[in-house]
C-alpha cells in the first residue's frame, strides 16, 4: 500500500504537469494562430470571410506598397497547417493526461479498498493465531513442569527399587524366613508394649506394701 500510494503520487504529479503544460502549450499555439491569421487575410495571403471585407482596417506596415497584395500562397497555408496540428496534438495530449488520471485514480482507490479489507483480515489472523501462540506457550510451560515432576517421581522410584533388592532379592535369607523374623519382630514389639503399659499403671496402696 505504501509503494502504491508513493507510484501514484508520482503519477499524479506527471499527469497534473502534463496538463498544465499541454494548456500553456495551446494558449500559445492559439495566441499565434489569431496573430499570424490576422497578418495573412490583411496581407492577401489568406482569403476574408465575406462579413470581414465589410470592416475597413488599415493594412499593415509590412514593407510593401498598398497597392500591393500578398499571393495566396501555399506557404501560408503550410504554416496554419502545422499550427493547427500542433495544436490538435497538445488538445489530445490534455484529453489522454485527464483520462490517465481519471483512470489513475478509479484504479487507485479501487485497490486502496482491496488492500484495507486485506489488511483487516490479516490483522485479525494475527490477533487469532497470537491468542493461539500464547494458549501453547503455556500449554508447553505446563507440560515441561509435568514432565520434570514426573522424572522425579521415576528417579525416586528407581532409587526405591535399588534400596529394597538388597533385602528383598539379593539377601541371603528366603521370603520365608524374612517373614517369619518379621512377625516375631512384631510379637516382641507388642509385649515390649505391654510392658511399658503396665509400668505406668498407677499401683494400689496394698500392692505397694
Amino acid at each position: 500500500m505504501k509503494d502504491e500510494t508513493e507510484l501514484r503520487a508520482a503519477n499524479k504529479a506527471d499527469n497534473t504537469q502534463t496538463i498544465a503544460d499541454s494548456k500553456e502549450a495551446q494558449g500559445a499555439v492559439t495566441a499565434a494562430i489569431g496573430v499570424l491569421t490576422k497578418f495573412y487575410k490583411e496581407s492577401g495571403a489568406l482569403a476574408k470571410e465575406s462579413w470581414e471585407e465589410l470592416i475597413q482596417v488599415s493594412k499593415p506596415e509590412v514593407g510593401f506598397s498598398a497597392e500591393s497584395s500578398f499571393a495566396n500562397t501555399d506557404g501560408s497555408k503550410a504554416v496554419m497547417k502545422l499550427l493547427e496540428d500542433v495544436l490538435s496534438d497538445y488538445s489530445e495530449m490534455e484529453a489522454q493526461a485527464v483520462a490517465a488520471e481519471e483512470a489513475d485514480s478509479t484504479s487507485y482507490d479501487e485497490d486502496m479498498g482491496k488492500n484495507k479489507t486485506i489488511l483487516a483480515e490479516l490483522r485479525n489472523t494475527v490477533k487469532v493465531k497470537t491468542a493461539r501462540k500464547t494458549t501453547k506457550e503455556q500449554e508447553k510451560a505446563d507440560t515441561a513442569g509435568q514432565h520434570k515432576k514426573s522424572t522425579k517421581q521415576l528417579e525416586a522410584l528407581k532409587q526405591y527399587l535399588v534400596d529394597l533388592d538388597q533385602p528383598c532379592v539379593a539377601g541371603d535369607s528366603t521370603y520365608d524366613d524374612r517373614k517369619s523374623a518379621r512377625a516375631t519382630e512384631i510379637e516382641g514389639l507388642k509385649e515390649a508394649l505391654n510392658v511399658l503399659a503396665d509400668a505406668f499403671k498407677p499401683k494400689s496402696f496394698l500392692a505397694v506394701h
